[in-house]
Formats: structure tokens, C-alpha cells, sequence
């Protein structure tokens, strides 16, 4: 969004997620604060000390119901908290009354800590959830579909990164015939584990 878009967007982005690039590969989420309707500008903390007014930005979620005032494209949803209603724009632009829709419930479906080992999960498919082990040892994955498993809660005003796929502090895990949203990725988990 450029700061004609947004001083003519006719509605203030207070408590919207900013996603601001800083760098070439580095990004920061902050709440928009002291934005006025028909302003270019806004203010944000904490600040970031290298991010430059040439660099691009875009919003994303929010807090108290902002984020409704983004809807303005196909597949884009938003989720008023006090109501615990979900507004979605659907594909085709119609009403999605009647729809099922799926959505992202929970970040892990399986946790393992130091007492989980010798474990081996073969042939399920994960929909919008992943796994998390901290200090298990001899965890073999194979043959799983993901998709979907991670996905940051900035739409829903909570700000960091996501929580994907992981092991910490592991030894002898092997991930092996993994497919991540439809694309072989047998190496994608193994290699940025920490």
C-alpha cells in the first residue's frame, strides 16, 4: 500500500498490524498507532532503527475490530473479538452463508518434551497444525502431509512469528517423504531444526 492508498483509504489504521520490511529479507509486525483518516502517516513501538520511508509495507489483522476495515479482496477474512464473529470474502465474491470453512484451531497436534522417544509418526495428513519436540531423542517422521502448518496470528493482532514445525534440543530425528502444501520437501523440516 503506498501513502496515497492509505491517506485516501478513508478510515483510520489504528490497531492494525504493519508488516514492515527493514532490509533485504527482514520484516517487523507493529500495531499502528496515531493515524489519522486521510493522513499518509503513522507512528508504531517500538521503533525500528533501520527501517527506511522508502521501503514497502502492508497491513494485516489487527486488534478491537480494525483489521474488518482491510477487507477488500477475495479470501480475505477478518475476526471481530467481541462478537466472536468471522467476516470472509469469499472466492467467488458471494455470500459464504452455508460454507464449510476451515480454519487453523490449534498451532501443534502432537508435543513431545524429554520423556517422549522412539517414536515414529508414519502416514498422516496435518491440516492447519504441526508438531513441536523439545528434548525427545529417536523421533522419526515419514510419509505426512502438511498443510497449512504454519500460519502467524498477526490477523488476529498478535504479533511475532509463527510457530511452525520443530525440534529443539533433539538427537537421531529423521523427517523423511514429507509433502508441505503439495510440494516434496523431505529435507525442509530436518534442516531448520534448532
Amino acid at each position: 500500500m503506498d501513502e496515497r492508498s492509505i491517506a485516501a483509504a478513508g478510515f483510520s489504521f489504528n490497531d492494525c498490524v504493519a508488516l514492515l520490511n527493514f532490509g533485504a529479507h527482514a520484516t517487523a509486525s507493529r500495531l499502528v498507532e496515531n493515524h489519522a483518516v486521510g493522513s499518509s502517516e503513522f507512528d508504531y513501538s517500538p521503533e525500528l532503527k533501520k527501517y527506511k520511508t522508502t521501503l514497502n509495507y502492508f497491513f494485516e489483522g489487527g486488534v478491537g475490530n480494525a483489521e474488518r476495515a482491510l477487507l477488500d479482496s477475495a479470501q480475505e477474512w477478518a475476526y471481530d473479538e467481541s462478537t466472536k464473529t468471522l467476516y470472509l470474502w469469499a472466492d467467488d465474491g458471494l455470500n459464504p452463508t452455508g460454507r464449510e470453512i476451515y480454519g487453523k484451531v490449534q498451532s501443534y497436534a502432537i508435543v513431545g518434551d524429554a520423556e517422549t522417544q522412539h517414536i515414529v509418526i508414519d502416514g498422516l495428513n496435518f491440516f492447519a497444525t504441526t508438531f513441536s519436540f523439545t528434548q525427545s531423542d529417536h523421533i522419526t517422521i515419514q510419509n505426512c502431509d502438511f498443510s497449512y502448518y504454519a500460519a502467524s496470528k498477526r490477523a488476529l493482532g498478535i504479533l511475532g512469528p509463527s510457530e511452525t514445525a520443530h525440534f529443539t534440543e533433539t538427537e537421531d530425528d529423521f523427517c523423511r517423504d514429507i509433502l508441505v502444501n503439495d510440494w516434496q520437501c523431505a529435507r525442509l523440516f530436518s534442516e531448520s531444526f534448532y
